[in-house]
């Protein structure tokens, strides 16, 4: 950043006329010199912060090439003392080791403090807030109807789809989180309909218990949240065409 000079000081030897114009020329420039002072300083500022965050990074990087470099294959294959620099495989990642240990097999990436992972802004993390540049999907996994019971694992996906055979209860679904959310797909029997009913968890919002669509065919599309271990919203939204 440019600083913009400042006119000549007085002098006590000028005359009263050069002093004064001096004077008043060098007064008049002050404000704008602690402007752009200022300014210089914010970016002597925003400069040194990133110069440490590059920095952080450069380090980070570098730890994480040394790593690469002496790659030692799948975590769970390896036992004893390991050293570093050192780095492994493990549930898909790669972690990089950040101090030697005695026993690597009782240090687990992702639990011990000694590993970090090594981080690719193309995959998707629990532990960070991303944003998608495209659209995210789930495959529904289909249900089906034992001794007029339909059992749902919650851990399998977020939505799901059914067709009836039988008339039949929505069971008490397993692996509820609070906070999922989907929806389960009804398709009714080709040519003779079918009941639904639910197990304990299953709150309609309302409090009123919608039947499915009484036609050949019909489409009820079931949408919910798990609000706890042990209840889930729930709306029908009925007659899909």
């Amino acid at each position: 950043m440019t600083m913009t000079t400042l006119p000549p000081a007085p002098l006590p030897t000028d005359d009263t006329a050069t002093f004064n114009t001096r004077a008043f020329s060098l007064v008049a420039a002050l404000n704008p010199f602690v402007t752009e002072a200022n300014a210089l300083e914010a970016a002597v500022d925003a400069d040194a912060t990133s110069a440490a965050a590059n920095a952080s990074s450069a380090a980070s990087s570098a730890i994480a090439a040394t790593g690469a470099a002496n790659f030692k294959g799948e975590w769970s294959t390896l036992s004893g003392a390991l050293a570093i620099p050192a780095s492994v495989s493990y549930v898909g990642e790669v972690w990089i080791l950040t101090v030697s240990v005695s026993n690597v097999a009782a240090e687990v990436p992702g639990v011990s403090i000694k590993w970090i992972r090594a981080h690719n802004a193309n995959l998707a993390r629990l532990d960070l807030t991303q944003a998608f540049t495209k659209a995210q999907s789930f495959t529904p996994v289909a249900l089906t109807s034992a001794s007029a019971s339909i059992a749902t694992d919650l851990a399998l996906a977020n939505n799901f789809t059914h067709t009836l055979t039988e008339n039949t209860v929505l069971a008490n679904p397993t692996n509820l989180v609070a906070g999922q959310s989907g929806r389960i797909k009804f398709t009714n029997h080709a040519s003779a309909p079918k009941t639904l009913a639910y197990g304990s968890y299953w709150l309609p919002v309302g409090g009123v218990v919608q039947a499915l669509t009484a036609s050949n065919s019909a489409v009820d599309l079931l949408v919910y949240e798990v609000d706890s271990a042990t209840t889930i919203t729930f709306k029908l939204v009925k007659d899909r065409k």
